[in-house]
């Protein structure tokens, strides 16, 4: 979180020393109102609002006034918000049109991953997993991650969180993190025993490797 401490010029009594914080909530539902991520001490609107009450401006030119401050300590603390594309991006709950437009891709994405979690839980089944071009035993801690994978999107009921569905929908467009671009596949023996076939030439060159950690067995030598 930042702080800025801005003035207001009105007339011959300029409210001085306003202090401006960013960077801590967003909340979705205002996110299209100048300002956004800012929050200004109360005392200073409350003097803002007397002069109002005073005569001294109209409601009218106090918003404009208040308005144009926040925008500019945004600015201030996050450049980027002068550039459109990045503003937009800023205020997107994963519910901008682009966001809609890739929702399929993310979901496919999010059920290969939550399906890996699965066969993950169940080792007897599925005792390989491979790892780009490395093959190891499901239970090397090199796949722990694969445990846990998206764990943080459902609720305790074993419901996906809204929220947190819409925020790695978010990463997922504008960020390409929301779902890993999952390179660790659990397999088992049947399909580890393929992986490594259509990894070995007509001649026995082998394009794959065993983990040194685990040390699996190849499964296309296990009966």
């Amino acid at each position: 979180m930042q702080t800025r401490h801005a003035a207001l010029n009105i007339g011959d009594d300029p409210i001085k020393d306003i202090r401006f914080t960013w960077g801590s909530d967003y909340p979705k539902n205002r996110r299209y109102i100048e300002g956004w991520g800012t929050a200004v001490e109360v005392p200073a609107v409350l003097v803002l609002l007397d002069k109002v009450v005073a005569g001294e401006l109209t409601a009218e030119r106090a918003r404009e006034l208040l308005a144009r401050l926040a925008e500019k300590v945004v600015l201030a603390c996050d450049p980027e918000e002068a550039d459109p594309v990045e503003r937009a991006v800023a205020r997107c709950f994963g519910d901008c049109d682009e966001c809609a437009a890739r929702k399929p891709d993310f979901d496919h994405r999010l059920h290969q991953v939550l399906m890996q979690r699965e066969r993950y839980r169940d080792p007897d089944a599925h005792p390989w997993a491979a790892a780009r071009s490395t093959l190891h035993r499901v239970t090397c801690r090199e796949m722990e991650e694969l445990g846990n994978s998206r764990g943080f999107l459902f609720t305790e009921s074993g419901e996906i969180d809204s929220d947190e569905y819409d925020q790695h929908l978010k990463w997922f467009v504008h960020d390409e993190r929301g779902i890993p671009s999952e390179a660790r596949t659990v397999l088992a023996r049947h399909e580890a025993a393929s992986w490594i076939a259509e990894r070995t030439g007509p001649k026995g060159g082998e394009r794959f490797k065993l983990c040194g950690i685990c040390q699996p067995e190849r499964p296309d030598r296990v009966y």
